[in-house]
């Protein structure tokens, strides 16, 4: 009995031993399964993740930025990629042209980066010589990004399309009603058309900006470059609608579809493409905020800078003269040798203005070297936004998307807005980082100015301390007394510091404060002109269905598909008008800026040349002959001011009405030349409707 209940004992034992290690090794197993499963659900579905992305950082209020992707590696041969690729930015570091004072340069960055480039940064614009010189370099800096910009989402749109059109193609030859052959030789050949065209265009582009720069003129104010960029995006839109003709041909004579199938076809692509506009749209509007954060950092910047910038030759001779005349009184009032006052006055007068040079010239080492590490930091950090999630989730995310829409799984608009969110969660990051570079960039910068100015007020108290303890070695030189001249030699220098710093501060902040002010006008009025011309558009295309409605022969498909092809081609217009406008509002900024400095400039030369004039008068009253120069003198500067203030733009409805001006006359031409094109394209669809119907 006894050894029953043992063996009875034993093998519950063993049991209970068994069962708790199958439950140890059941855990393991669904531990490590989960992580398959959640690894195969985030290499499978990125989308979901990177939509929350998306939405996270939507949630910061902020907009998506145009700052430029890195380069991708493109094979020249493939046109049409399911992932467009990004537009590469320009390695440079700025500095101020000392022979054009109302303009910056470029120079090439003396630090080799390899293939990759670097964007212009904050830190860039702020090492301008002057506080106008800095506005123009960023505004130019951001001419440069909105055309970028521009090309990015031009490239992004027109392979959307390529891909839209292979999307339908691909189905056909899943159906077996084109051969694989014929399918990639009407590809190839659409692509290979707007690859060319665009080839032409930069061709032209390039070719034309190189040569007006040669000529000594900045290609931002060239009107005939403008002109090229509009007439590019007008013939690269009329050559895709001319592709779409193509398509309709070449699938009613390649293929046994119907009538009735190829317009069901159309009709889609064209819907398609019209929402494919809308998106661009947005993006297009979102790129007039990504400017938004850099005047703060700029104005912080600069009002430190600018003004100590001014004062600072001021100083040494301030400095210079209020040592003479401390020792001009220790002369008179202490028996000081004339031998000694001059020795004293050169040593001091010497080391003062060398001082100032090295240090200087020590700072503008320092922000070279500065310039070189920030431009390193920024391609260190676009290289990380380019390979975030680009190469991996977002270019397989995209692929199976595509499959997806030949599949018949999702409606190609289920593409284009997945595509949409991936690119914008990325430009969105870019945004974020660019801020952020911005921010850290001027903190450089302000870190760098303090350190000069700490660093001179050092270095002449030192000087002052030195000349102090050399007078105290001479006989008759009270030390007590020298130390309260010393001290009141200082409090004087601080006070003569702090009121003209002051002064300056407030010029720089009235004048910032002004320019941003006539920015914010600027920019209301091309978002009123946008907004008229999107009113203007719904009269349109009232106006066209009315038109339609007395075209006999067409049956109300036809007309719904041409009404789709006019609210494609209008929304196409209005996209490229938009990035038009923003254009010309930065080349008017910089023509106010530089109109504005050089009547500054005129009120320089008018006090120069009275100073002249006058000068041997000292504090005594002018002689007549001295009234009647200076009189002269401000008459001749007062014909020059009026003469100029009749040409030049120098407040805001100036700057309102000169940017009506030069968007009405970079678009009115080629406005009528594309609208006559489109027209052409608009009619041959309707005859090949009425054809198809007869």
């Amino acid at each position: 009995m006894s050894t029953e209940l043992y063996i009875e004992q034993d093998g519950n034992q063993f049991n209970d031993l068994w069962l708790a290690m199958a439950v140890i090794f059941g855990v393991m197993i669904g531990f490590f399964l989960g992580i398959a499963i959640l690894f195969i659900i985030r290499r499978n579905f990125p989308a979901m993740y990177t939509k929350a992305d998306a939405q996270r950082l939507a949630e910061s209020g902020l907009q998506p930025d145009q700052i430029e992707e890195m380069e991708t590696k493109q094979d020249p041969d493939t046109y049409s990629e399911i992932v467009p690729p990004g537009v590469g930015p320009e390695q440079t570091v700025l500095l101020a042209d000392p022979q054009k004072p109302l303009s910056w340069v470029r120079r090439h960055s003396t630090v080799d980066l390899g293939e990759e480039a670097a964007n212009d940064g904050m830190i860039d614009a702020l090492a301008q010589d002057s506080c106008v010189q800095m506005q123009m370099a960023t505004i130019s800096q951001e001419f440069s990004k909105l055309v970028k910009y521009e090309e990015d989402l031009q490239s992004q749109y027109r392979t959307i399309f390529l891909n839209l059109v292979n999307i339908y193609l691909d189905s056909l030859v899943q159906q077996k009603l084109i051969e694989p052959e014929k399918k990639q030789e009407i590809a190839d050949e659409f692509s290979n058309r707007l690859r060319d065209t665009e080839s032409d265009w930069k061709s032209k582009l390039s070719v034309s900006i190189q040569e007006y720069e040669r000529r000594g003129g900045d290609a931002l104010q060239a009107n005939y470059i403008e002109e090229l960029r509009y007439q590019a995006a007008m013939q690269l839109e009329t050559e895709m609608l001319g592709i779409r003709e193509s398509l309709r041909i070449q699938l009613t004579e390649k293929t046994p579809l119907k009538n009735e199938e190829i317009e069901f076809m159309e009709e889609k692509l064209v819907e398609n493409l019209t929402m494919l506009c809308e998106v661009i749209n947005g993006e297009y509007v979102s790129a007039s905020k990504a400017q938004t954060g850099r005047f703060e950092v700029m104005k912080k910047a600069g009002s430190l800078q600018y003004p100590n910038v001014h004062y600072e030759p001021e100083e040494v001779e301030v400095m210079i003269q209020k040592f003479k005349s401390m020792l001009a009184d220790l002369k008179t009032t202490s028996k000081l040798s004339g031998s000694v006052v001059t020795k004293l006055n050169k040593s001091f007068d010497e080391r003062i203005r060398a001082a100032h040079i090295k240090l200087s010239e020590e700072f503008n080492q320092k922000l070279g070297d500065k310039q070189n590490s920030c431009a390193k930091e920024r391609v260190t950090e676009m290289k990380r936004i380019k390979t975030w999630k680009r190469n991996t989730e977002i270019a397989s995310t995209a692929n199976q998307s595509y499959q997806a829409a030949v599949d018949g799984l999702i409606e190609p608009s289920r593409y284009i807005q997945t595509l949409h969110e991936l690119q914008q969660t990325v430009r969105l990051d870019r945004m974020l980082a660019v801020k952020r570079i911005d921010v850290k960039e001027g903190e450089l910068f302000e870190k760098l100015v303090q350190e000069r100015i700490d660093g001179k007020r050092r270095y002449y108290q030192d000087i002052l301390s030195d000349a102090i303890g050399t007078l105290k070695l001479e006989k008759n030189m009270d030390a007590t007394m020298l130390d309260k001249k010393s001290k009141k030699f200082q409090e004087e220098m601080a006070k003569h510091r702090a009121e003209r710093i002051g002064v300056l501060k407030k010029d720089i902040e009235k004048q910032l404060d002004e320019n941003e002010t006539v920015r914010q006008r600027l920019d209301r009025e091309i978002r009123r002109q946008s907004a008229d011309q999107e009113e203007l558009l719904g009269e349109q295309e009232d106006a066209v269905k009315e038109v339609l409605q007395t075209q006999s022969g067409l049956t109300e498909l036809d007309r719904e598909q041409m009404m789709a092809i006019h609210q494609h081609q209008a929304l196409g217009v209005i996209n490229m008008l938009f990035m038009n406008r923003m254009r010309v509002v930065k080349r008017v900024e910089t023509l106010r800026l530089q109109n504005n400095e050089e009547l500054m400039e005129l009120d320089r030369s008018e006090k120069a040349e009275i100073d002249i004039a006058v000068e041997s008068s000292g504090s005594k009253p002018m002689s007549k002959k001295q009234q009647k120069a200076k009189q002269t003198i401000e008459q001749k500067y007062a014909t020059m001011r009026e003469g100029k203030k009749k040409e030049f733009i120098l407040n805001g409805d100036d700057a309102i009405n000169e940017v009506r001006q030069k968007i009405f006359e970079v678009t009115v031409k080629p406005w009528e030349t594309s609208t006559s094109a489109w027209g052409c394209c608009w009619q041959n669809s309707r005859f090949l409707m009425l054809g198809r119907r007869v």
